[in-house]
């Protein structure tokens, strides 16, 4: 799977309104973070500093009259800044933006959901009952989205105590152990791969899957895992950040 120019468009506009405006520069510091190219999309140019990605972020301002950048920012002495045609657009995918923007997932995963939010005919059914609110991301969750995200969460805490106990991933602390009936069932949820549902039709089926795709976590490491909102850990990556006990 390849990364397509139209698949950045509204990441890239993202980025411009997080920043209030941006480069060139800024732009492929900001993608290549979330996207975290790989393979073909990361090896470099011949006789460049550009990788085949950032190659492609660098195309937005060339082709600006065809991909819809010229309608959809101004660009002046090398500065993006954001039209009001650029901020409507963006707000049609204000949440999934807010999402994709707020995890870490694989290369082949950001490219599917970044695909899903270019499409202008795909309806996007969000589930994300993170609880983490991050700096400079703006809250704009609609009702739907928080009740079919308590849906998934409900199931998440029901799957993870089957599978004998909501533990954190990442450190093994379990709030029941430590503050006893207080604690029990409470875990936060974390997501290792996007959770989008592409039609409302089989709800269920979709939410015992997409349970397989969460992971339990403390809210101390979950904190930590978005302790850096522009570039999220994984799992893997705060373990090994773990010092041992004195």
């Amino acid at each position: 799977m390849r990364i397509e120019e139209k698949m950045l468009i509204l990441p890239a506009l993202y980025a411009i309104k997080r920043r209030g405006s941006a480069t060139t520069s800024d732009l492929i510091n900001d993608l290549t973070i979330v996207f975290n190219p790989v393979g073909e999309d990361a090896k470099i140019l011949d006789g460049r500093n550009d990788t085949k990605f950032s190659q492609k972020v660098r195309n937005l301002v060339s082709h600006r009259d065809n991909n819809g950048m010229g309608l959809y920012t101004d660009f002046v002495n090398g500065i993006y800044t954001l039209t009001a045609s650029g901020e409507q657009f963006l707000n049609t995918r204000i949440d999934e933006l807010n999402y994709f923007f707020s995890q870490k997932f694989m290369y082949e995963d950001t490219i599917s959901l970044s695909s899903k939010i270019a499409s202008k005919d795909q309806n996007i059914f969000l589930y994300d009952e993170n609880v983490v609110v991050n700096e400079g991301l703006v809250e704009s969750k609609h009702t739907k989205v928080r009740a079919r995200s308590k849906a998934l969460r409900d199931a998440a805490i029901l799957y993870y105590s089957q599978k004998g106990g909501l533990r954190c991933d990442v450190c093994d602390f379990c709030f029941s152990e430590k503050y006893g009936e207080l604690g029990d069932g409470f875990i936060e949820i974390h997501h290792i791969k996007p959770i989008c549902q592409y039609s409302e039709k089989g709800k269920e089926m979709f939410i015992k899957e997409a349970v397989q795709y969460v992971r339990p976590l403390c809210s101390n490491c979950h904190r930590m895992i978005h302790r850096n909102p522009q570039k999220p850990l994984t799992i893997e990556e705060l373990k090994a950040r773990i010092l041992p006990s004195s």
